[in-house]
Order: C-alpha cells, then structure tokens, then sequence
C-alpha cells in the first residue's frame, strides 16, 4: 500500500487507496480530490485532479452496489490514472483529498545530476525510498497534531495546508539520506565520502523540517485556526 496523507476524510470512509500512473501533471502536483456518491444502491468514489470537482477533472472512478467493500478504479478523460480504495460508505463527502508523495527522479537530480548511479542492485526506481521518506513526513504531521491538539490516534487527521515546496525538499533530502547510507553500508565507506553526504542530507532534511509550517482548521469551518511547525520533534530510523 502506498503512503498518503488522507485529509478531511470525517467518517473515515475511504482507506487502503493503491494507485498507478499518478505524475505531477496529471493530478493537482500530487494532491487528488475524492468525491463519494449514492444513488440508490450504488456507492461510487471519483478522484479528481481539481478542487472544483467538475467532471472534466476526473482522472478515475469506480463503484461497488453495497455499502462496503473495494473499488476498482479505472482511468477517466485519458488521465493514465487507475488503482483501488475501500469504501465503508456512511454518507456522500465532496470534501476528503489524497496527498500522493513528493519526490520525483527530477527533484532528485537537482541535487544529484548522477543519482542513477546511486539505486541499490537490482532496484529500478526510488519507490521504496520515497515511501519510506513520505511516511516519516506524514508521521511528523501526525506526531505534531496529536501532541498539540490532542487528537486520539484513531482519529484522522484536521484539514491540514503545508507549503508543498517545503515538503518536496524534506521528502527529496530524506530520500538522497538514505541512498547514500545505503552505499556506505553496502559498500563500505573508508574514506567517507558516502556517510559525508549521509549526514549532509539528513541535517538538509531537519533544515527543510524547520521551515514546515501548518494551518489546521481545527472546527471544519475552512478558515485556518491554528499554525503549527513541527520541526521541533525529532525523529530517528526505526
């Protein structure tokens, strides 16, 4: 299952979301917005790559005929976009997104023009890294919103805004830390090249921690009641 950040999702109706195909330039950079709908017996989830939820956004769409259960689904409008989601249907909601991840191989070479060089054996994409990176990202949000707002764990999360430019740079520095302790575990580092630039990227990733700010909305109103900045938790490998 891929790591994403589930925002507004109130009655905890959709889960488990799997999707393919997704890029910067065919969702809203990675955010998707969800609508679910009944009609009759039919309970359908619909993403859509804008806010405005219209139908020349959708990018996929699927349905089930009870009240629960997995949803296939399929591209719409050529999007590329296909997947699955639970639903566990308790009302129709225009108002639950997805956060898909940040980083991306043109983000990484920003910062590393060779990064290609740096993919473990056998290992064809950054996938695992990224999903490690972003799942200490959301573990960061989440940390800083239960301790500060006293949320049970259970609960999801408030609707959040963060600056998505500083959390590509925490997720492309996290992800360039663990490459580089990975060579140097894997490879051996005598003269400390790789643990050098290990360290280097991981101190850029507190750096960019720092920078992160959130407005919550901490009653459903839609108006920010609370900023938070949660780069003082620290966090370690587990």
């Amino acid at each position: 299952m891929q790591e994403v950040i589930k925002i507004n999702d109130t009655f905890s109706q959709l889960s488990n979301l799997s999707l393919t195909g997704f890029t910067r330039d065919n969702t809203d950079e990675l955010r998707l917005y969800a609508s679910v709908k009944q009609v009759a017996d039919t309970r359908t989830v619909t993403l859509y790559r804008h806010a405005s939820r219209s139908t020349g956004f959708g990018v996929a769409s699927g349905f089930i005929t009870g009240p629960s259960g997995e949803v296939t689904l399929t591209e719409q409008n050529s999007s590329g976009i296909s997947g699955d989601v639970y639903l566990d249907y308790v009302r129709d909601d225009d108002g639950i997104e997805f956060l898909l991840g940040y980083a991306t191989l043109a983000d990484l070479q920003v910062y590393e023009g060779t990064i290609d060089q740096l993919l473990p054996d056998g290992q064809t994409d950054f996938r695992p890294q990224h999903n490690e990176a972003f799942f200490r990202i959301n573990r960061i949000v989440r940390r800083r919103l239960l301790d500060e707002f006293g949320l049970d764990d259970a609960e999801d999360l408030l609707d959040v805004v963060t600056d998505k430019r500083v959390l590509t740079r925490m997720q492309v520095c996290y992800v360039l830390h663990l490459l580089y302790n990975d060579r140097a575990a894997r490879l051996g580092d005598p003269e400390g090249v790789y643990s050098l630039a290990r360290d280097m990227y991981l101190a850029r990733f507190d750096g960019a921690q720092r920078e992160l700010v959130l407005d919550v909305d901490t009653d459903g109103d839609a108006a920010v009641n609370e900023t938070s900045r949660p780069g003082g938790i620290a966090i370690g490998r587990a």
